[in-house]
């Protein structure tokens, strides 16, 4: 299924999320000439947090819908950015959907995919 069309209510930036491709292997000398390894990201991605709130019930479904169909992480799909109508190939990294007051929030954190 294919990344709902539904505009978000607000879209926030996170310009460097912490999840990599890639690592190095650093190793880290002690006094005594004791090796410490560990890995080192090598790449940082960008990534957004889209909210959805006040939905009508067709935009809730379909919300849904999505979800039921998309594993978080596992799947990338094409976003177009309503604001800067850039076109990404992303990964959903988090779901959540939020209750309140009667008001159906769902909050997405989609990370950008490789080239």
């Amino acid at each position: 299924m294919a990344f709902p069309t539904v505009a978000p209510n607000h879209i926030e930036d996170i310009p460097h999320s912490r999840t990599s491709t890639g690592f190095i292997h650093e190793i880290s000398r002690a006094e005594d000439g004791t090796g410490k390894g560990r890995l080192k990201d090598t790449a940082l991605k960008s990534a957004w947090r889209l909210t959805y709130s006040k939905l009508s019930t067709a935009n809730k479904a379909t919300m849904i819908a999505y979800r039921a169909a998309q594993y978080v992480g596992y799947s990338t799909d094409t976003w177009t950015h309503p604001y800067t109508s850039a076109s990404h190939t992303i990964r959903v990294k988090s779901w959540a959907m939020k209750l309140a007051l009667g008001t159906t929030t769902y909050d997405l954190i989609v990370e950008l995919e490789e080239e």
